[in-house]
């Protein structure tokens, strides 16, 4: 691919893309948020961020 055309896909791509990744995510947040109950919290990272 010449040096050039990355930039002009990009910008092509770009506003196709977006939309596309946003439909995505929205139909994957449920099945992510039924995915996270089942995950073990760590509270270790999280007493890692609260301020002392």
């Amino acid at each position: 691919m010449a040096p050039g055309l990355a930039p002009v896909l990009a910008q092509v791509l770009e506003p196709v893309l977006l939309p596309v990744a946003g439909a995505l995510a929205f139909l994957l947040l449920p099945e992510l948020q039924l995915l996270v109950p089942e995950l073990e919290p760590v509270p270790a990272l999280t007493e890692w961020f609260q301020p002392e």
